[in-house]
């Protein structure tokens, strides 16, 4: 093995003593461990568009599956989500509630049930901010493309961040179409959902939480960010 040739040409070639190799190979040992320990741990791959609900065939209930995993994702990748999560609950909703309204309003909009979801939002404000553009991706967009070298002015290159702009991009689970102007709805984008997830996954986790307490995750996740 190397390290049986290390010892043969270092401690038999009288270089070092034994206690000085070994020594020396715990050192090495040591920092690879603390090089280990600080790297950011890494999200799965796999997008959240990739949880897909499921019917038990005979009602038309759907259920999501959401775990502990799954949701320190959502707050990752979803900001506004995040937020929501940290001002609602327990306050106004309960964590099976508020996970409720967005599990169905990601249906809705996986389903492209635009006029649905217009109606479910004009009576459900909880709801209706699960189908909105999020604000915060939106506001972090604008100031990336505000520093961008005005000389190139390449706004399609200024960052992935041109396809939040009206009538741009891939409307979510593949189909192309024309966003409209006056719905919000329109705006979320397959394009941005890969986006934002690349560069999730790419970051890694801001902490490392083994709690599976949902609002555990949510505080330690927003003292990161602040930290």
């Amino acid at each position: 093995s190397e390290l049986q040739k290390l010892h043969k040409k270092f401690v038999l070639g009288n270089i070092l003593q034994e206690s000085e190799f070994w020594a020396t190979r715990k050192n090495l040992l040591d920092d690879e461990t603390n090089k280990a320990s600080k790297q950011k741990p890494g999200f799965k791959s796999a997008m959240l568009a990739d949880v897909r609900p499921s019917a038990d065939g005979q009602t038309n209930k759907v259920t999501f599956s959401l775990t502990t995993e799954i949701i320190h994702q959502i707050f990752a990748e979803k900001p506004a989500v995040h937020r929501a999560f940290l001002d609602y609950v327990p306050k106004k909703l309960s964590e099976k509630d508020f996970w409720t309204k967005y599990c169905r309003a990601e249906y809705l909009l996986r389903t492209k049930n635009t006029l649905a979801a217009k109606a479910e939002a004009a009576d459900d404000e909880e709801l209706a901010m699960f189908l909105k553009n999020d604000d915060i991706l939106a506001k972090e967009a604008k100031l990336k493309i505000k520093r961008v070298d005005p000389t190139l002015d390449m706004e399609a290159d200024a960052g992935d961040d041109y396809i939040h702009l009206p009538d741009h991009g891939i409307l979510r689970d593949g189909s192309r179409e024309t966003a409209d102007i006056d719905s919000e709805l329109a705006r979320r984008t397959l394009s941005q959902d890969l986006n934002r997830h690349a560069a999730v996954v790419l970051e890694g986790r801001s902490t490392d939480i083994e709690s599976t307490d949902t609002k555990t995750v949510a505080e330690a996740l927003a003292r990161s960010k602040k930290g």
